[in-house]
């Protein structure tokens, strides 16, 4: 657990000066550690199929104009309406969703209060940040189509 690492040697390194590349190594482990965990939480919400589209989206859009990617293999409308289909459309669907993603995240951060606070954040943080990106790029590239996506 890089965070009770960092926490335990973080008061110490001052005192003793080598502590301090170890507890940077820590640090970035632990950095490290948080992302692919908060990966992993995405990858295995409802969400899943939306924020994968999203992300080829987000690499394909580095090669080709908006304008040009609704013309694309697999990012044509209709795969854009397949990718979204798996979001729920009603508020108690989304939020059976979010209760389930944090009982996920509580159960492996139960010992550690401060962290399940944090990695909550982090994760609710990250999945507002996919759904914005997914709607800027949707209605840049798909403009055509505002009126059937829902939001």
């Amino acid at each position: 657990n890089y965070e009770f690492y960092c926490s335990s040697i973080g008061s110490y390194q001052m005192a003793l000066p080598d502590l301090s590349k170890y507890f940077d190594m820590a640090s970035k482990r632990k950095e490290a550690a948080k992302q692919r965990y908060l990966q992993d939480a995405l990858e295995w919400s409802a969400f899943a199929n939306a924020f994968r589209f999203l992300y080829s989206l987000e690499k394909l859009r580095n090669d080709i104009p908006p304008g040009d990617i609704s013309y694309q293999y697999g990012f044509t409308p209709n795969d854009l309406l397949n990718a979204i289909s798996s979001i729920p459309k009603d508020l108690d669907a989304i939020r059976i969703q979010a209760v389930s993603i944090r009982n996920r995240i509580q159960k492996h951060f139960r010992n550690d209060q401060i962290l399940f606070k944090q990695m909550l954040k982090e994760v609710f943080r990250e999945i507002r940040a996919n759904f914005e990106s997914l709607s800027g790029n949707v209605n840049e590239c798909y403009q055509g189509l505002q009126t059937a996506l829902p939001w």
